[in-house]
C-alpha cells in the first residue's frame, strides 16, 4: 500500500517485485511519465519493411529524464531456452527469456519491477540480442506509457491509418439534406 497526501494505492505486490515503500520511486516514474510524452519512430526495418523506434531513440528519449530523477533501471536475464523452428528458408533458434527488471530510486533506494517473457529470432547469431532489445524496448515503453504509434493488434499500415483516424460521432447521423444532425446528450437521458 502506498499512500500520498492526496490517495492511498494499492500496488499487487504478487506481480511486481518492490520495495516495502515506493511512495517515492513512484512519483519519479510519475516524473517521466510528464517529461517523455512519445518516442518518434526512427528506423525501418527493410527485411520485414516497416517503421520503428529503436533502442537508441527509446533510451536516449529517456535517459535525460532517468538522471534527473535519479532513476536507474536494472535488467538481468534469469532464465534462456532455445527452440528450432522450422521455416521455409530452413531451421531457425528461437530465443525465450524470462528478464527481471527494475526501477531504482538513487535517493532512497526504493525500487519497483517486475518480469518479462521474450522472444527473439534472427538470420543468424543475434537471436538472444533480439529478445534481449525488444524486452527493454517493450519494458521502458510499457511502464512508462510512452506511444511510439505501435499497435501489435493492427495487420498492416493501412489498418493503422484507419485506426489513427478519428472514428464518427454516435452522437451525428445525417439528415434528408445530407447535413449533419446532431444530437445533445444529457446525463438524465
Amino acid at each position: 500500500m502506498v499512500t500520498t497526501p492526496d490517495a492511498t494505492i494499492k500496488v499487487d505486490t504478487d506481480s511486481f517485485n518492490q520495495s516495502p515503500t515506493t511512495t517515492a520511486i513512484l512519483a519519479k516514474m510519475s516524473k517521466v511519465m510528464e517529461e517523455v510524452e512519445r518516442i518518434e519512430k526512427d528506423a525501418y526495418n527493410t527485411h520485414d519493411s516497416y517503421k520503428y523506434a529503436s533502442e537508441k531513440a527509446i533510451k536516449e528519449a529517456l535517459h535525460k529524464s532517468f538522471v534527473t530523477n535519479k532513476i536507474v533501471p536494472l535488467f538481468s536475464v534469469i532464465n534462456k531456452s532455445i527452440d528450432i523452428i522450422k521455416t521455409p528458408k530452413g531451421e531457425k533458434p528461437l530465443v525465450f527469456l524470462r528478464i527481471d527488471y527494475r526501477f531504482m530510486d538513487v535517493d532512497t533506494g526504493e525500487f519497483i519491477g517486475g518480469q518479462f517473457m521474450s522472444a527473439g529470432h534472427s538470420r543468424d547469431d543475434k537471436g538472444f540480442y533480439a529478445a534481449v532489445t525488444g524486452a527493454i524496448k517493450y519494458i521502458l515503453t510499457s511502464s512508462f506509457l510512452i506511444p511510439t504509434g505501435d499497435d501489435p493488434e493492427v495487420d498492416d499500415e493501412e489498418d493503422n491509418k484507419k485506426k489513427n483516424e478519428p472514428a464518427p460521432s454516435k452522437q451525428t447521423k445525417k439528415t434528408p439534406n445530407n447535413k449533419p444532425e446532431h444530437k445533445n446528450i444529457t446525463e438524465d437521458q
